[in-house]
C-alpha cells in the first residue's frame, strides 16, 4: 500500500506486506521504513515490547515504539522516572509550537547485558505523539538529557507541576 504523509508517498501497511508480487516476493514496511513481516503483521497488542529492545536499527526500533505505544512499552519491560521538568518557550506569532512542553526522564530496563538504559520521554508535535529517545547512560535529569541532545546548549527546565 502506499500512502500520503506531508506530500510524499509512502510504503506503508500495518498488517500485511506493503508490496508483494504474483511471484511471492513481499515487502513490509511501516510509514516509509522497512520492517520484518513479523513486525509488520503481527498485532501491536501482541508485539512482545522485548522486539524493541533488540532491534538495533533506529528507524525500525522507531516504528516498533509508534506500533507499540509508549506507555505499554514502558509498563511491558519496566520504567523507573528519574526526573522530570517543563521547558517554556518563547512567545512567537504564528508558531504553531506549544508554549509549555513537559520531558521526563526514565530508566527503562533492555534486559540482557544493557538492562537499565535512560530515555527522554518528550511530545512529538509534528507527530502527534508521545516519543523516547535514547540518551547516555550518564544522564539522571531531564536537563542533562536535553544538554546532549541539543548539542551541549544550556536549556532552562521549570518544575513539573
Amino acid at each position: 500500500m502506499i500512502r500520503h504523509h506531508h506530500g510524499y508517498l509512502i510504503l506503508h501497511c500495518d498488517g500485511g506486506p506493503a508490496v508483494a508480487f504474483r511471484d511471492g516476493f513481499a515487502v513490509w514496511a511501516l510509514n516509509g521504513v522497512m520492517v520484518s513481516k513479523k513486525i509488520a503483521e503481527t498485532p501491536a497488542e501482541k508485539l512482545d515490547p522485548l522486539i524493541f529492545a533488540k532491534e538495533r536499527n533506529v528507524e525500525i526500533r522507531k516504528e516498533i515504539l509508534r506500533k507499540i505505544g509508549v506507555d505499554r512499552l514502558q509498563q511491558k519491560l519496566g520504567s523507573k522516572l528519574l526526573d522530570s521538568g517543563v521547558l517554556t518557550f518563547p512567545d512567537v506569532n504564528d508558531d504553531p509550537m506549544p508554549r509549555e512542553a513537559a520531558y521526563e526522564l526514565h530508566l527503562i530496563n533492555l534486559s540482557g547485558s544493557t538492562g537499565e538504559w535512560p530515555y527522554l520521554r518528550m511530545w512529538n508535535p509534528s507527530e502527534h505523539c508521545w516519543h523516547l529517545e535514547a540518551v547516555p547512560r550518564e544522564c539522571r535529569t531531564v536537563g542533562e538529557a536535553l544538554k546532549f541532545r541539543n548539542g551541549g546548549e544550556f536549556v532552562h527546565l521549570a518544575p513539573l507541576s
